[in-house]
C-alpha cells in the first residue's frame, strides 16, 4: 500500500528501507515481503542510485487478493478439506458443517479481496481504514454484500 501511495504521489521507486520505517517492520521482514511480491510480478526493483521497487501496474489494476496471494498463499487454508458434494446414497461420509462454513468465509473473503484495489486503500487516508460508506460503495461495486455489523448482546 506504501508504494502505491507513493505512486498516486508521483514517487513510484520507493526503496526497502523507507519501507521498512514507514510501516514499523524489521528491513530484513521487509525485504523478504518484498521479494515474495517481485515473484509474484505485482513489482519490479529498479537498480542504480535512487533504486528500489515500483509497482509493475497501475494501483487500480492490483487487488489485496493479488497481494496476498505473493506474499502469503491462499487465504484461510484449511487441512483435512472435505468436499462440498454430498455423500453418495449409502455412504456414511458426509461434509464436515464447519468446514462448509469456512470454506463460504474463504470464498466471502477472497471475493471482498479481489474487489479491494491498492488504489482503494492507498485512498482510504492515513489510518488505512475505510469508512463504512466508502465499504458499501465498494461493495455495490464487487457484490460482496455489506451492512452494518452485527453484534450480539452475548
Amino acid at each position: 500500500v506504501h508504494i502505491a501511495r507513493r505512486t498516486i504521489q508521483g514517487e513510484p521507486v520507493v526503496g526497502a528501507a523507507d519501507i521498512a520505517y514507514t510501516q514499523d517492520v524489521d528491513l530484513q521482514y521487509a525485504q523478504q515481503i518484498l521479494q515474495r511480491l517481485r515473484k509474484g510480478m505485482l513489482i519490479e526493483s529498479v537498480r542504480g542510485p535512487c533504486g528500489g521497487y515500483r509497482l509493475s501496474r497501475a494501483p487500480k489494476e492490483i487487488t489485496m487478493f493479488d497481494v496476498i496471494m505473493a506474499a502469503e498463499g491462499a487465504t484461510l487454508e484449511m487441512v483435512g478439506k472435505r468436499s462440498k458434494q454430498p455423500a453418495a446414497a449409502g455412504s456414511d461420509i458426509r461434509p464436515c458443517n464447519f468446514s462448509l462454513l469456512w470454506q463460504d468465509f474463504k470464498d466471502y473473503l477472497d471475493t471482498y479481496l479481489r474487489g479491494c484495489t491498492l488504489e482503494d486503500l492507498a485512498k482510504a487516508g492515513d489510518e488505512g481504514r475505510i469508512s463504512l460508506s466508502e465499504f458499501a460503495a465498494h461493495s455495490a461495486r464487487t457484490g460482496v454484500p455489506h451492512g452494518e455489523p452485527q453484534y450480539s448482546s452475548n
